[in-house]
């Protein structure tokens, strides 16, 4: 499993189509890296350095993800359904047709985020910060 990851990781999904982790990614920097497509579901995610990172396709569903930075993190058509997110950078996060259905987060920096198309029904953003961020209210 450790070894799938670390393909997934270093190569990206393209070059690991079957990626996948179930494991903790906790205080890793895997700045710029480029896991599009892998599943990080259930995986715990606190104070890991996903900055400028390509993550669309990726799952972080039922994850829990604390403190995390993603600022400027692509994760376009990626999976949040039911992540617990707290005080995470999500600053200028290009997040088109990203899924966020029940999420739960407190705290989010989302400033100048790319927020078209995104699903967030029942999403509850508790202190979250939304300025500059680009909304498309309607979207199913």
């Amino acid at each position: 499993m450790l070894l799938l990851l670390l393909s997934c990781l270093i190569l990206g999904a393209a070059a690991q189509p079957s990626c996948s982790a179930a494991v903790q990614l906790a205080g890793k920097n895997l700045a710029g890296r480029n896991p599009s497509g892998c599943s990080f579901d259930a995986a715990a995610v606190a104070g890991t350095n996903l900055q400028r990172a390509q993550l669309s396709g990726s799952s972080f569903g039922r994850t829990s993800i604390n403190g995390a930075n993603f600022a400027g993190t692509t994760f376009f058509n990626a999976n949040l359904d039911d992540a617990r997110i707290s005080g995470a950078n999500f600053a200028q996060a290009q997040m088109g047709d990203a899924q966020m259905r029940r999420a739960t987060l407190n705290g989010v920096n989302f400033v100048f985020a790319d927020l078209r198309t995104a699903k967030m029904q029942n999403m509850s953003a508790v202190g979250s910060n939304f300025a500059g961020a680009v909304l498309q209210v309607g979207v199913p």
